[in-house]
């Protein structure tokens, strides 16, 4: 019987995001990866089946499908409903949501237990061949010149870093005698040693997390719980016994984690307490490393897997629980396309599969914390260090103090001398420098004022070039004034601190001890990271100086030291969740310190003492910081109680990006009245904070949402920059691009 079924293509477009229907006399299931004609010319591509189309009759105008690929490209009926989610709630197509979910080689099909190793004979013949061979035929000479290097190449290995196929030159080679062809046997061995088991013991507090977890897993309650403990309270020992628990119930267990570096400290912990194979997936692997993983995890050889974000598209098999650790970070919020929330993501993902969510974290998002309130999310708290160790004491040092009375290092005389104190002791120190994202703003040298944006609560950014300051959320924009509006006494000036200009100065002030800079120029790839961290810990009197990737749930127990040496820079960049992402970031670094068996310190450095996130941090208070913030949420409609949609117009040409911006908004503005009864703020287009990208202009319009109407909002949007395309858009070569609640404004 001929059956018709719908198709998500192999499409790279968003605009050619429709479903295609093909007839067959086989029967398929939902998620199935077929191969069908498309187009005028019939060009062979991939397609996933989303469903069975029952209203069409079968005619010859609908083409047929021509062959299934191998099982193990095959997607489930829980992985399309999850992608479908993921293309209406990120406004993304098809091809970017079904793509997030297929193994890292593509849809290519691919031997899973044997690799063919290409062996070279004659090099004297190869040379030949690669004299003889056009010049425009390039991928037949990498081919040929990486053979030549190496003498034996795998072929799938260097088919999936180079993304193209070398069958038909193999087959030329092997003709000529060239080379010989060999078949190796793929064993999976796990990259990491297997370590000395640990006997956990949890003290009462943990054990009443751990109560409260397991008693809503038992009673079938899937409400996702959130783990709030402050930082050293023994969080992970938690949720390791937790998954302990899932994985006797005969489940899988998924823990996330937002960096590189804490993937393989996560991976440590682990080993040293389970027997159990574990499989890891992130950026840091290789194609066919990633692949590996994978099909360890298709197979249910793995029942433990860990990695960063994109481990939610992995394909688990009778999920149990997903673990996330650290969950206010911003790496699990995508920056591209689809530029999908994880946490949100995971907490449909749970659903779908009928497993539990858990959510740790010391410094909790405003908006999860309120939902944790109201009830959305069960909550489970930790108040105290594991192994009754005291919180880390913290002082708050005046910049603008030490300015006036003559010193103008970017280091404090109270933090040099607990510097020189901590190191004459053999213990460590950890500087970090508050450097979040692109900030561009004016303090005032006597009070450290900054000025904000009267509309939107929002620092504005200083634009050099007019002498304007300006806000990237609403688009007010007025001149700049060198005389403080708040104290009149001082000035408004840049503030700038870099980590290369502390790390000359803490060499010249301490001369005999090891320094490490830790940022996006030193650790390059995970070898450099994962080596500046472990060199730092085994050299006793060092000094640790970085940005945000030193802050991200380390356990240095010799540190007893952190500095703050900008706590303002985060703060006063143009974005509504700035004084969260800082105290989070703040909060988090102090957590480094005091982790061994000495008390630890930290001293924050600022030029604006007085604002109230200094009190909440001297005390490690989150409630008292949550509670003020969300005040200020609500008066202004941020998140969580409003939404702020992100549409980037992104063009080489900068006139073509600006006029289709304009187009957006106009179109926009149009259907809000008719449609929405102008319930939006739709804002000015406006060039982006960094105007010009690789060689793109960058046109934003905001949008306020109100809760509410998100949905229909995200609608509206959609249909605007796909359907009506042709008509806002001046040309094929500008593209947009949608973020909803985005983690910053650049």
């Amino acid at each position: 019987m001929t059956k018709i079924y719908d198709l998500s293509l192999d499409n790279r477009s968003r605009y050619v995001d429709n479903l295609f229907s093909y007839k067959t006399e086989q029967t398929y299931n939902i998620g199935d990866v077929v191969l069908v004609p498309f187009g005028m010319a019939n060009k062979t591509v991939a397609g996933v089946i989303i469903r069975q189309n029952t209203s069409l009759q079968p005619s010859n105008k609908i083409k047929s499908i021509i062959s299934k690929l191998d099982d193990a490209q095959d997607l489930t009926a829980a992985d399309v409903d999850i992608a479908q989610y993921i293309k209406d709630e990120y406004m993304c197509s098809y091809y970017d949501a079904i793509k997030l979910f297929m193994p890292p080689s593509g849809y290519s099909k691919k031997s899973e237990n044997f690799v063919t190793i290409v062996e070279l004979k004659d090099a004297i013949a190869l040379k030949q061949q690669i004299a003889e061979t056009r010049k425009n035929a390039k991928n037949k000479l990498i081919f040929f010149e990486k053979l030549l290097a190496s003498d034996e190449i795998n072929k799938e290995d260097f088919e999936l870093e180079q993304g193209f196929k070398i069958k038909a030159y193999i087959d030329e080679l092997v003709k000529l005698g060239i080379v010989e062809l060999k078949k190796l046997e793929v064993f999976e061995t796990s990259s990491w040693e297997t370590k000395p088991h640990k006997k956990i013991i949890l003290n009462q507090e943990q054990e009443n997390a751990f109560d409260t977890i397991i008693d809503a897993y038992n009673n079938h309650d899937l409400t996702p719980v959130m783990l709030h403990g402050v930082t050293g309270s023994g969080k992970t020992a938690v949720y390791i016994e937790v998954v302990k628990y899932i994985l006797s119930k005969g489940k899988t267990t998924l823990i996330l984690v937002p960096e590189i570096s804490l993937t393989m400290q996560t991976i440590d912990r682990f080993t040293s307490s389970f027997e159990e194979d574990i499989a890891v997936i992130h950026s840091g692997l290789t194609k066919r490393q990633r692949f590996d993983q994978w099909i360890k995890i298709k197979k249910g050889v793995s029942k433990i897997i860990i990695g960063a974000r994109s481990a939610l598209f992995a394909p688990i098999d009778n999920l149990g629980v997903i673990i996330i650790d650290e969950f206010h970070d911003g790496s699990y919020k995508s920056e591209q396309s689809p530029k999908y929330d994880a946490i949100e993501l995971a907490e449909y993902i749970a659903k779908v599969k009928n497993s539990m969510l858990i959510l740790s974290s010391a410094t909790p998002s405003i908006a999860s914390y309120y939902k944790a309130k109201q009830g959305i999310y069960k909550l489970a708290t930790i108040k105290n260090r594991a192994n009754n160790l005291p919180m880390p004491d913290v002082e708050i040092v005046d910049m603008l103090k030490e300015i006036k009375t003559g010193n103008s290092s970017d280091i404090s005389r109270s933090l040099k001398e607990q510097m020189q104190i901590e190191l004459a002791k053999g213990n460590q120190v950890l500087l970090f420098i508050n450097k979040r994202g692109y900030s561009n703003n004016l303090t005032c040298d006597n009070c450290g004022d900054v000025i904000k944006c009267p509309n939107c609560d929002i620092t504005l950014t200083y634009h050099k070039y007019d002498e304007t300051l300006k806000c990237h959320y609403c688009g007010h924009t007025q001149r700049v004034v060198h005389t403080c509006e708040s104290c009149h006494e001082g000035n408004y000036i840049m503030m700038n601190t870099g980590t290369q200009k502390i790390e000359i100065e803490v060499r010249s002030l301490f001369p005999k001890s090891k320094v490490f800079r830790l940022d996006k120029d030193t650790a390059t790839n995970k070898e450099s990271l994962y080596e500046i961290l472990e060199s730092f810990k085994n050299e006793p009197s060092s000094i640790l100086i970085g940005t945000q990737m030193i802050g991200k749930g380390h356990d240095f127990p010799s540190v007893t030291l952190v500095g703050v040496i900008d706590a303002d820079k985060g703060m006063n960049s143009p974005s509504y969740n700035a004084l969260e992402k800082s105290f989070n970031i703040i909060e988090q670094v102090a957590g480094r310190s005091g982790r061994g068996e000495e008390r630890g310190k930290v001293i924050i450095q600022t030029y604006a003492k007085n604002n109230p996130i200094f009190a909440y941090l001297s005390l490690h208070d989150y409630i008292a910081f949550y509670n003020d913030e969300i005040q200020k949420r609500q008066i202004y409609s941020y998140e969580p109680f409003g939404n702020i949609i992100s549409v980037t117009v992104i063009s080489e040409n900068e006139d073509e990006a600006r006029k289709s911006a304009s187009r957006i908004k106009d179109a926009l503005i149009f259907y809000n009245t008719n449609n929405l009864d102008g319930k939006l703020k739709v804002y000015n287009a406006e060039p982006a904070l960094i105007t010009k990208i690789d060689n793109k202009y960058r046109y934003k319009i905001i949008i306020r949402a109100e809760n509410e109407i998100l949905k229909k909002a995200k609608k509206m949007i959609d249909y605007t920059v796909s359907a009506k395309r042709k008509v806002v858009l001046t040309s094929d070569n500008v593209s947009v691009s949608i973020d909803v609640n985005p983690e910053n404004m650049v």
